[in-house]
């Protein structure tokens, strides 16, 4: 009953959403750059998202259809953060429920471009699984072709090489040696660093307005502005303006994300979901603070995969609610 009623609220809210968005600039110069009669190459930056808009165009070019496919992409991702709650000892019902109705999950299906964010997210959430169900041989395989595809839908899902040993630290199996997972999340985050490193190196220009620090500044602030969203949905903009953001409101976001690092360690033992959650959220958002593309800040669909730590969270709450009201 409860997982009908999630789909029949999820089903109807977005589906007025895909009829009625207008859609933003972003989308008006997608579809310019991938209306043409060549399709793109799967072997380019985020081949996987490009090609499925321009195969779309082939179709029909109504922005509608853009989105109807999102949606159905957001249910699939909404049903994998379910499973993955499980696996963890989570409420699985919540984790979905949080990926298919929060606020934060409209622009990633309004806007065409949202594509790569889901692409992403299906990617990662699917490697975490393949090493958490599958027997280790078949479960590593399917997580390599899970990054695969993510990364061809955006070069963010290249944090499953973190996030999916880290699930396995945080509820370790019999058939992986626990040396082996702590090596490959040591091992994962050294290769995160040094390609968020690189990336950075690429994008830097001599003109870039903003400094490395001052960048890092105001990527904290829209991250914790976003965490905030994440809990108290209130106050939504597509196009916040964090150049105009105040020095105490700067402060504050710092003070509040190097809190919720603490906690990660805090929690880990006893509340390992919980802190599983926190500190997925913090290793998506971290290359943001240190690759100064520009000016583009954290958005609310580019926190899209950092949501399934939210939802992780809640569905740790939730579930250790319910363990409690039926004692």
């Amino acid at each position: 009953m409860n997982v009908a009623l999630v789909f029949i609220l999820w089903l109807t809210a977005h589906s007025w959403i895909v009829r009625t968005t207008q859609g933003t600039y972003e989308d008006a110069i997608h579809a310019q750059n991938l209306s043409g009669p060549v399709a793109p190459s799967l072997m380019t930056r985020r081949g996987l998202t490009n090609w499925s808009v321009w195969a779309q165009f082939q179709i029909g070019p109504e922005p509608w259809r853009m989105r109807e496919v999102n949606l159905i992409l957001s249910g699939i991702v909404g049903v994998l953060v379910g499973l993955l709650a499980m696996q963890l000892g989570g409420s699985g019902l919540m984790a979905s429920g949080v990926m298919l109705l929060h606020p934060l999950t409209v622009e990633p299906i309004a806007m065409i471009s949202g594509r790569a964010e889901l692409f992403a997210a299906i990617g990662v959430v699917g490697a975490c699984l393949a090493l958490l169900r599958l027997p280790r041989a078949i479960g590593l395989l399917t997580a390599l072709g899970c990054l695969a595809f993510g990364i061809q839908g955006k070069e963010s899902a290249a944090l499953a090489i973190v996030l999916a040993p880290l699930c396995l630290l945080a509820f370790p199996r019999a058939v992986w040696p626990i040396r082996w997972v702590r090596f490959a999340v040591a091992l994962g985050v050294c290769v995160a660093a040094v390609m968020a490193w690189r990336i950075r190196g690429e994008l830097d220009q001599p003109e870039m307005l903003i400094t490395a620090g001052s960048w890092a500044l105001h990527q904290v602030t829209a991250t914790f502005r976003l965490i905030t969203l994440a809990a108290i949905p209130l106050g939504q903009t597509i196009d916040y303006d964090y150049d105009h953001a105040s020095r105490l409101m700067q402060i504050a976001s710092v003070g509040g994300v190097v809190s919720l690092a603490v906690l990660v360690p805090l929690l880990w033992q006893r509340w390992r979901l919980e802190a599983l959650g926190i500190a997925w959220v913090l290793i998506v958002c971290a290359p943001r603070w240190i690759v100064r593309s520009p000016r583009n800040y954290l958005n609310e669909h580019g926190f899209y995969l950092a949501l399934v730590g939210v939802a992780l969270t809640i569905a740790a709450v939730a579930q250790r609610q319910l363990a409690h009201d039926v004692s």
